[in-house]
């Protein structure tokens, strides 16, 4: 497409000019300008795609929406492009407005001894963490808004934190939770120490790749304990994670689970709360951060006390409200039998197996108070592909357990101001089955979904709500079979509209890629990505929803 510019605009609207004046037949000064505007308006619409072409390899955690104060203000992709010498690779660093136009590219050497494992952004910087898995390296990069480097950070790390990275090191897989972003202060590294067991370890890394403080969990036992970590929020004054330690790495004998609370300043733990009360065991999955009441809002799935909680069900689905003193303001406990499948089963149009299990995503509060869990229901089941390759492979499975996934419908359940359910909206789509690897087949759904979840083989891709908290969108993604379709993949979006309704609809994609992944875009729109392996092609494109 010729660049618009004033000329060849004049140009095409055939004017002329003489000496003295611009002359115009059949168009005003006005209009004429409100065509230009038009025109120029017009062309930026068509041109919300961005194309990277010489592509080699590309995985989720290299690509992500940049998100300031709930706005979605660009995209960045690191990608690798060739082999620089013999040992090095080439990589470059494209990073994109809300409109999908390119406002800095950056090409960089790493060594080919490094693989990229996470990335962040934390509204000042960028951090890429990579992995040296010969050598036990972690090397985080520190970049600003231009994708200069501004700072590193290397560290030794055991053989034991390595191996928890092991499935996010190959190109088709996706690790998240060793690296948090603090608002515009630094990034948050969660790691671990072989120490009488294993320990938890927290490092803050500021904004120029200096280390600030070290810290770690703060448990405090007799001979050896096993310790993890999950992160579930932080902001520019809290980082909030929740510690499990055990005396034995799989048993839940003895075991203790708090949410801490640290002071991202120094690194101090402000306070924790028992995840366990004189009913219930407890598990978070996510916390955030409400300013207009200033208190935190907690969610998750509970246990009896008896149970558990590595091999029986949950009981149901609990959501707290936690003061910045620790203390609980208000909480309620929903079951799955009772309270939300009473309203699941009226509901959904089709039946579902009976151990059919539901996991919550996100959770978010709406500025008129209502509160909204988005889940997606799945269950284990025995996987006859999986069996075939046992029974040819003479029991060895060839790399594949017996036993699968699969993901079902997504479902939005909504709550009252008091936390008590209240209606379910379900969305349904095509079944995906998940062939799990070989041994995995051993451990029950509850703990299966925690690790989907991590290395992101749901479905479900993002939650996001708008700065005034009223409205959200959620996207997924889909293999939705249609005759005569030239692509049977889909992007799926459920949102909560001004109207205070909740809708959903659907975009098909018009090609057939490789690999395609869903992001964030700014109201009414939402961002694909398209990889074509073949082509060594990828394409950032944005679409119009039709809510």
């Amino acid at each position: 497409m010729t660049p618009i510019t004033l000329k060849n605009w004049k140009e095409n609207l055939h004017l002329k000019r003489n000496k003295s004046k611009l002359k115009t037949t059949c168009m005003s000064k006005k209009t004429i300008i409100a065509a230009f505007i038009a025109l120029l308006l017009g062309t930026a619409l068509k041109a919300q795609t961005y194309d990277i072409t010489g592509i080699k390899r590309i995985n989720p955690n290299d690509l992500n929406a940049i998100i300031e104060n709930n706005e979605i203000k660009g995209y960045y992709a690191f990608y690798f492009l060739d082999k620089e010498g013999k040992k090095q690779n080439l990589y470059n660093l494209a990073i994109l407005d809300n409109n999908l136009k390119q406002t800095y590219s950056v090409e960089m050497k790493k060594s080919d001894k490094l693989r990229l494992l996470e990335s962040s952004y934390n509204g000042e910087r960028f951090c890429f963490t990579f992995v040296d898995a010969r050598e036990k390296v972690l090397e985080y990069m520190v970049l600003d808004k231009t994708g200069k480097t501004v700072g590193t950070y290397t560290l030794q790390i055991s053989k034991t934190e390595l191996g928890s990275y092991g499935q996010g090191m190959t190109e088709d897989d996706n690790f998240a939770g060793g690296l948090a972003a603090i608002k515009n202060k630094g990034f948050l590294r969660i790691g671990m120490e072989k120490k009488d067991g294993m320990k938890v370890e927290f490092e803050m890394i500021d904004n120029n790749g200096v280390k600030k403080w070290e810290a770690n969990s703060g448990f405090e036992t007799d001979g050896k304990s096993y310790e993890s970590a999950n992160f579930l929020y932080a902001d520019d004054k809290t980082a909030v994670m929740s510690l499990t330690t055990r005396g034995r790495k799989l048993s839940t004998k003895g075991m203790e689970t708090y949410l801490s609370f640290y002071n991202i300043d120094s690194g101090k733990e402000m306070f924790k709360v028992d995840q366990k009360n004189d009913k219930y065991q407890i598990s978070c999955l996510g916390v955030s951060y409400d300013e207009s009441t200033a208190t935190y809002f907690s969610y998750g799935q509970y246990w009896a006390l008896a149970d558990n909680m590595s091999k029986d069900d949950s009981k149901g689905m609990y959501i707290t409200e936690i003061g910045t003193d620790g203390k609980i303001k208000k909480e309620n406990y929903s079951t799955w039998t009772g309270d939300i499948n009473n309203i699941l089963l009226t509901k959904a149009k089709k039946k579902y197996e009976d151990n059919t299990k539901t996991f919550i995503h996100k959770v978010v509060r709406t500025a008129d108070g209502k509160v909204f869990a988005v889940g997606e229901m799945y269950r284990k089941a025995v996987s006859g592909w999986g069996v075939a390759s046992k029974i040819l492979s003479g029991g060895g499975g060839g790399g594949m357990s017996a036993m699968k996934m699969i993901l079902y419908d997504m479902v939005v359940f909504e709550f009252d101001p008091s936390f008590k359910i209240k209606d379910v909206t379900v969305v349904e789509k095509e079944k995906t089955n998940l062939q799990l690897p070989e041994g995995w087949g051993m451990l029950d759904a509850n703990r299966l979904s925690l690790i989907m979840k991590m290395l992101g083989w749901f479905d479900y891709s993002y939650t996001i709500i708008s700065s005034d908290r009223k409205q959200f969108n959620s996207a997924y993604v889909n293999f939705d079979r249609e005759k005569g379709s030239s692509s049977n993949y889909v992007v799926g979006n459920i949102a909560y509209t001004k109207d205070q309704k909740v809708v959903s609809d659907k975009i098909r994609l018009k090609d057939d890629p490789t690999r395609f992944w869903v992001m964030p875009a700014k109201p009414g729109y939402v961002v694909i990505f398209e990889y074509f392996r073949k082509k060594k092609t990828a394409t950032f494109r944005m679409e119009k929803l039709n809510l």
